[in-house]
């Protein structure tokens, strides 16, 4: 980064600063920077505290919950022990609050309400093979080689099943990894790269399994968004992807299990009901948004100050 860019960002971080100390707000709403970010969250903590704000802070990542990190330490402690903290489901705010002593309100606030609510469902023709179907910035960690692997693998054991994938190449190992896959499958493997508005639905329109083998999420947006397009959802199951998926998006494969054996069964229990696999998917993305219509209730009564919130989490997905 520039001396120049530098000096803006300081600068842009101080108007925030003064911006806090001055409003007569009572509730000041922060989302947890990451990273070396996360010092520019802990100093607009303070600036909370010292204005007599209730902080509520929102966390989207799990690095620092899985270990121990020292600056989410300090930032608890400028957070104060009543400060509320958001996390994607109750089990990774409980996981926050037993890594760090000074968290002890925590609270579930999913992502599904971020998810388009223009797309829309379709419906699968019976006589065509099996497509799947993953998106992401695509990188070695969202799990494009994983796909491609697992794409292989069930072709080998002689299952008919397509693969389109959609997303940027965030690093040379997906680029290297579809120009590979190009060249081994040919038309049975389709790459769009980027995709938004109706080149996304279009997307989602194209296949009948979404596979995200991810080595680390919190949740997953795109999960989300393919149940609510019906599309049964085979990721592996980090933090909250169990629970979203539950008994009827799809499946949550084990962390250290085969995610390619896995997906091939899923297969074969998919293909004994396909329509009512889409069904089920959507109906289990219309529950989590039902689910986040009330903890969206919830955050708000507490802001009003007439409602309890949620502060245990233990045994919550």
């Amino acid at each position: 980064m520039s001396g120049a860019a530098r000096s803006r960002r300081a600068s842009i971080q101080l108007r925030a600063i003064r911006t806090i100390l001055r409003s007569p707000a009572p509730h000041l709403y922060l989302s947890v920077n990451a990273n070396r970010g996360m010092a520019l969250t802990v100093l607009l903590c303070l600036a909370g505290r010292i204005s007599g704000k209730t902080l509520t802070l929102h966390h989207h990542a799990y690095h620092y919950i899985a270990e121990h990190h020292s600056i989410m330490s300090l930032l608890g402690k400028a957070a104060g022990p009543q400060a509320l903290h958001l996390a994607p489901c109750l089990g990774i705010g409980a996981d926050l609050r037993d890594r760090y002593s000074s968290v002890r309100h925590i609270q579930g606030y999913s992502n599904v309400g971020v998810v388009d609510n223009v797309l829309r469902p379709s419906a699968r023709a019976d006589e065509q093979p099996v497509r799947l179907g993953h998106m992401s910035n695509l990188t070695k960690a969202k799990g494009i080689g994983t796909t491609i692997a697992a794409f292989r693998a069930i072709r080998a054991a002689g299952r008919e099943v397509t693969l389109v994938v959609a997303g940027p190449c965030s690093d040379s190992f997906a680029s290297e990894a579809i120009a590979s896959a190009e060249r081994e499958f040919g038309e049975a493997f389709t790459y769009l790269g980027p995709v938004y508005g109706e080149a996304k639905q279009r997307f989602f329109d194209s296949f009948d399994i979404f596979v995200f083998p991810s080595e680390m999420e919190t949740q997953g947006i795109v999960n989300l968004e393919a149940m609510s397009c019906g599309k049964p959802v085979v990721a592996t199951g980090h933090c909250c992807i169990p629970r979203d998926i539950g008994r009827d998006g799809g499946l949550a494969v084990d962390p250290m299990a085969d995610f390619a054996q896995a997906l091939l069964g899923y297969i074969g229990d998919y293909l004994q009901d396909p329509a009512g696999a889409s069904a089920r998917a959507r109906l289990r993305y219309e529950a989590l948004l039902a689910e986040h219509e009330g903890e969206c209730e919830a955050l708000v009564a507490g802001f009003r100050g007439d409602g309890a919130m949620n502060t245990d989490g233990r045994g919550a997905g």
